[in-house]
């Protein structure tokens, strides 16, 4: 008998290989190590939304409280110099010249409020919430990166190097594990479904294209989706789900901000990404073990080739 490969699902008999069991007894084990380590990861994104909310919604508000104190000053500082301009007198040029030096510190005036709405503004486009601190926590350990909010400190630029320095190994752990899990639960799908056709020598292969089709179908659900919000059309939402899933993250386009005074839901984006990291691994896992197999396939048919060759001039020689 043939020696079965790591994924035999069944024997010729029909009975389960002992390797099967024993894999069976493997995913059983890998399943426990990933919920402790999803517990883990969702607990260290809950973290560092919390963290992070605390230490820049400080920092802003502090830039806007001084702001504040600013315009108030200079407010006080124009009505001094008001106050020192002398008495119009009854002449047109006294008036002209009193109305010009008006005139001037009041522009002035206008020039710093100006300066100052636009600092505001620049803080307050910042605005933290802890939906906006959780979707900035998974664009750090997914490496998706948007860009559309950043830390505004020494100490937050830090604590963003440490947060990601332990959270991308804690996510690409688990995606690794989850797409191994969903891969072997695809064939196990397959195999129960159409039986031995999507097999050979008892091995589960799912082909390069069913593969390709599980991602394209994600990233249109994905855009069907985001396109309900109301805030994109269909091909920007599409275009949105593909930089997301592919972490370029170039931060044109982000779900969740705010769009007509209302907050979006920044909590479902983090699902669809981190599903959606998950899917994507499990499709390069069954393309990985397809692109082996063809791999394979090939070897044995050109080592075929050659042993026919070398047999036929073996024998025209004698």
């Amino acid at each position: 008998m043939p020696a079965l490969h790591q994924d035999t699902l069944f024997t010729v008999d029909g009975s389960k290989p002992r390797g099967s069991v024993l894999r069976q007894k493997g995913t059983i084990k890998l399943i426990v190590i990933l919920s402790g380590l999803l517990f883990a990861m969702w607990g260290y994104l809950l973290f560092g939304a919390t963290l992070f909310l605390l230490v820049e919604t400080y920092v802003a508000a502090e830039k806007i409280n001084t702001s504040v104190v600013e315009i108030h000053l200079e407010r006080q500082n124009l009505l001094d110099k008001l106050e020192k301009i002398p008495p119009i007198n009854v002449t047109n040029i006294s008036c002209t010249l009193n109305r010009n030096a008006i005139q001037i510190e009041i522009q002035n005036y206008e020039d710093f409020l100006f300066g100052m709405m636009k600092k505001i503004g620049k803080a307050s486009q910042k605005h933290w919430t802890y939906d906006s601190s959780l979707l900035f926590a998974a664009s750090l350990i997914t490496t998706v990166g948007y860009g559309h909010i950043y830390p505004a400190t020494n100490f937050g630029r830090l604590l963003t190097i440490a947060y990601s320095c332990v959270g991308i190994p804690l996510f690409l752990v688990c995606i690794a594990i989850l797409g191994t899990i969903m891969a072997r639960g695809f064939k196990a799908a397959a195999v129960h479904l159409f039986g031995s056709s999507v097999t050979e020598s008892g091995v589960a292969y799912i082909p390069l294209k069913v593969s390709a089709s599980v991602m394209i179908i994600y990233l249109l659900i994905g855009a069907f989706l985001f396109q309900q919000g109301g805030k994109w059309g269909f091909f920007e939402s599409f275009y949105f789900c593909f930089i997301t899933l592919s972490t370029i993250g170039l931060g044109d386009y982000v779900y969740g901000e705010k769009n007509g005074g209302k907050d979006a839901n920044f909590v479902f984006n983090v699902f669809y990404i981190l599903f959606g990291l998950s899917v994507l691994s499990m499709c390069f896992n069954l393309m990985q073990e397809q692109v082996t197999y063809l791999l394979h396939q090939l070897i044995v048919f050109m080592k075929e080739k050659v042993e026919r060759i070398v047999f036929c001039l073996t024998n025209r020689s004698k």
